[in-house]
């Protein structure tokens, strides 16, 4: 159950930090010299990988604690 925590904290990060729509693909084939309007929010620069960090400590405690009746 806590591992589907930590999971959920990690993919719900990682959908925060995509951009609204290709900011890099131009209409003539070559990339954008800038990235978009939107690549800076904070919610991408601050928030989403605050997120990640959290299912990622989340999950090593999980990871390492071994149930007493496994512990042999």
């Amino acid at each position: 159950m806590f591992t589907g925590i930590a999971l959920s904290f990690i993919i719900t990060g990682f959908i925060l930090m995509l951009p609204a729509h290709d900011v890099r693909n131009t209409p003539g084939g070559r990339y954008a010299a800038a990235p978009g309007p939107g690549a800076f929010e904070d919610v991408r620069i601050r928030a989403a990988p605050v997120c990640c960090f959290v299912g990622y400590v989340m999950m090593i405690p999980i990871i390492l604690y071994a149930p007493k009746e496994r512990r042999e």
